[in-house]
């Protein structure tokens, strides 16, 4: 509550910068738990949680910029934001997957190589 008072911000400015920090960095965590010789799924559900935490940083920012730019808002208005975000991000990632996939199909067989001679 002493941030915006301390330095002048606007409550949504600090937002911002709380979304910035807010990213957690599990580099350490692995590395400890490989030291350590943890199992290997603990190790890669910590790797997908970081994934989580990451992309709900990268949400919460937009939508804290989004405000930041906004004169007033409301609740529905920051619901269509996180809708908008979420929602193009989770089609986003379907279409790309989708082109990948197609892509590893279709250049499958031409990895294979046969040296007969005819």
């Amino acid at each position: 509550m002493t941030m915006p008072y301390a330095t002048g911000w606007r409550y949504e400015g600090c937002l911002v910068m709380g979304s910035i920090l807010a990213a957690t960095d599990p580099v350490a965590v692995v590395g400890l738990l490989k030291e350590l010789g943890a199992p290997d799924l603990l190790t890669i559900l910590i790797q997908g949680e970081s994934l989580v935490n990451d992309g709900a940083a990268v949400v919460m920012f937009l939508l804290a910029f989004d405000l930041l730019k906004e004169k007033e808002f409301t609740f529905s208005i920051v619901a269509q934001k996180v809708g908008w975000i979420s929602g193009g991000g989770f089609a986003l990632g379907l279409l790309l997957g989708w082109l990948a996939d197609k892509f590893i199909q279709l250049n499958q067989d031409r990895t294979h190589h046969d040296n007969a001679v005819i």
